[in-house]
């Protein structure tokens, strides 16, 4: 059997195009987000900032927990 015709190859094509340019405008952001700002506290990338609240996120709990277990002592 043999693969499938151009118009198909065209079809998917056109069917992932709204998935390139997603990746190209996330891309974009990401790379020229600072470039684009012309202050210096443009701010941090937002994997630093996702980083940033899942450091949070996890340390909070963890704090609370080792009060609340020093405080039944």
């Amino acid at each position: 059997m043999r693969g499938s015709g151009p118009s198909e190859a065209f079809m998917v094509l056109i069917a992932l195009l709204p998935l390139i340019i997603l990746l190209a405008w996330l891309l974009f952001i990401s790379v020229e987000r600072y470039t684009l700002t012309s202050s210096s506290d443009a701010g941090r990338p937002w994997w630093e900032q996702m980083a940033a609240w899942m450091r949070t996120a996890i340390r909070r709990p963890v704090l609370a927990l080792a009060a609340a277990t020093t405080a039944r002592r």
